[in-house]
């Protein structure tokens, strides 16, 4: 079982891209008392991860609260890696093997380079100084910013250790032809070890949906608590809610709605996960 806990959309940085930053809605924090909330359903779950996300983690008021109150085999934690020393108290407070995975944002590498750089270093001296259990840094690859995506991966193939490295996409549609176009880019003026990273992460074609017909696994795998403290599934085009967490009636209950889904993965939706069950209504 894995639990996502979505900390808000307070962010230190503005990037265009950003699934949160959309709508031009900003500023949502989830407040301690559904923090607390959030952490005691991971534990009443019994949880193996918890996954920690949302603007940027390590700007949420409460996060050493969050890393110090949850017990699981596993916390992970998607940020930016601009606050390194942020990283530190988090390592030093977390009573949970911490994974970090830090993404290198194109927008503030070309505006803050040097800055961004040595954040960059900082954090992946986390790993290789064993402060962190678990490290990946992940490149995105921007076909309209092809320059900027360059420079990215020369610095990190001359200071980065490539068995930490991941690739992946910056996405401004959700289109076979924006793979093609991207990977072609890639190919084109990316090295061949870049290339053969962010070919092998990403799955291109849909596969059958083993849960088709069937009753509906959500909460079976995945929760999701967001930053209001409602709790949905993950990984269906149309999540199912199961209500708010602080509510003193909350309760957690299977989802018996048929799933409708016939596949899962490829481009007509890249949320899917392979494995994963979706949900449409008839």
């Amino acid at each position: 079982m894995r639990v996502l806990i979505n900390l808000g959309d307070v962010c230190n940085m503005t990037c265009s891209y950003c699934l949160n930053s959309r709508g031009g809605r900003r500023g949502q924090c989830m407040d301690i008392d559904t923090l607390h909330a959030a952490v005691d359903l991971a534990h009443k779950l019994t949880a193996s991860t918890v996954l920690l996300y949302g603007g940027e983690p390590t700007v949420y008021p409460h996060i050493l609260t969050a890393v110090n109150e949850l017990h699981v085999k596993r916390v992970m934690l998607l940020t930016n890696g601009l606050l390194s020393s942020r990283l530190v108290e988090m390592a030093d407070a977390s009573q949970s093997p911490l994974t970090v995975y830090v993404t290198v944002h194109h927008e503030y590498w070309l505006a803050h380079r040097d800055e961004y750089a040595h954040a960059l270093l900082n954090d992946y001296k986390l790993a290789v100084h064993d402060r962190v259990p678990w490290f990946r840094l992940q490149v995105l690859v921007d076909v309209k910013h092809m320059d900027v995506t360059g420079d990215i991966v020369e610095w990190v193939l001359a200071n980065i250790d490539l068995r930490y490295v991941t690739v992946g996409f910056v996405r401004r549609s959700e289109t076979h032809e924006e793979y093609v176009r991207t990977y072609i880019a890639a190919k084109r003026c990316l090295p061949e070890v870049i290339v053969s990273k962010l070919a092998s992460t990403h799955e291109t074609l849909p596969t059958i949906n083993p849960y088709y017909g069937q009753p509906c696994p959500c909460f079976a795998n995945y929760v999701v608590v967001n930053a209001d403290g409602s709790v949905q599934s993950s990984g269906c085009p149309q999540p199912v809610m199961a209500g708010v967490v602080t509510d003193p009636a909350f309760t957690l209950t299977p989802c018996t709605t048929t799933c409708r889904q016939r596949t899962v993965g490829g481009f007509e939706n890249c949320r899917y996960s392979r494995g994963a069950a979706s949900v449409d209504d008839e």
